[in-house]
């Protein structure tokens, strides 16, 4: 009895100890051997497949195989790349350039424009792409001093202000004073502009000291009549072009004493002796006889 079940015992643990040592042997034979740990299975840029009784080799974004498979065995197959900025759907938007790289595509901005993000996109991201236009006339300096900037799609522009001209890459100050202002004015030139006066002795047209309007005119100044006693007493004023002319009636001449102290033209009366042989006029001989009518009273 006792020898049966040592028997017994014994083939039991005989079949366990083939079973733990065989049957992973056995498993891996039957479910074939896993191409896919070589690395070289597959061409380059390629994911291999393992399969029940094979494997497959299928490219990777961005490229297609050589024969046209999706999926494909054997030697000779390469993973080619695919230049997406060909395709008819091409992955760029609007104002950018596309420019293949390897596996994908690389999209850029045109001058002028930007992304949102203001860097290249790649084909895979996330994010869309777009590009928007720059209003380059944001940015400070990006025009000379003295102009005006103007943004379009994709560009900018700069003018020089009125009075000013494009001198290389700066705005240079116009001097207006050549051959600008009327006769009898003198021109002031300015930064971006000027202005006429009239010279004195004239006023301008529009009552304006200083003016650019090209339709006034300086038109002289009358003295004479604005103050009659201009020149002074016993004195004639004579208009003259943006000035006058002052002189002394009959009988008076011009004192220099009075004139200097006064500050204006002064008259003196001429003085003579009441004798007939030295006076031709008869008006001077009717003051001599009253004076002398005087004398004698």
């Amino acid at each position: 009895m006792w020898g049966f079940w040592l028997l017994l015992f014994w083939g039991f643990s005989g079949m366990y100890r083939w079973g733990m040592t065989t049957l992973p042997t056995l498993g891996q034979t039957l479910g074939g051997v896993n191409e896919c740990q070589d690395t070289t299975t597959c061409p380059a840029y390629a994911t291999c497949t393992d399969t029940t009784d094979s494997y497959y080799c299928t490219c990777k974004r961005g490229f297609l195989s050589s024969n046209g498979q999706t999926n494909f065995q054997g030697p000779g197959v390469e993973c080619q790349d695919v230049n997406e900025c060909l395709q008819s759907d091409s992955p760029c938007g609007p104002n950018s350039v596309c420019t293949n790289i390897l596996g994908r595509a690389k999209c850029s901005c045109l001058r002028g424009f930007s992304s949102s993000t203001g860097k290249d996109w790649i084909l895979g991201s996330l994010d869309n792409f777009l590009c928007a236009d720059v209003d380059e006339c944001l940015t400070i300096g990006i025009c000379p001093k003295y102009s005006n900037c103007s943004n379009s799609v994709g560009s900018y522009s700069c003018t020089c202000q009125p009075g000013f001209v494009l001198n290389g890459s700066i705005c240079e100050d116009i001097d207006e004073c050549d051959d600008t202002c009327p006769l009898n004015s003198s021109c002031t030139n300015t930064i971006g502009s000027y202005f006429c006066t009239c010279h004195p002795g004239f006023a301008s047209s529009n009552g304006q000291l200083n003016f650019k309007d090209l339709e006034v005119t300086c038109e002289d100044i009358d003295e004479c009549t604005q103050d009659p006693l201009q020149c002074g007493l016993n004195s004639v004023c004579t208009n003259v072009p943006g000035s006058y002319i002052c002189g002394c009636l009959p009988d008076f001449q011009m004192d220099p004493e009075g004139s200097q102290g006064y500050g204006n033209f002064n008259c003196k009366r001429i003085l003579f002796k009441c004798k007939e042989d030295l006076i031709l006029q008869s008006e001077q001989i009717q003051q001599c006889q009253a004076v002398q009518g005087r004398d004698l009273g």
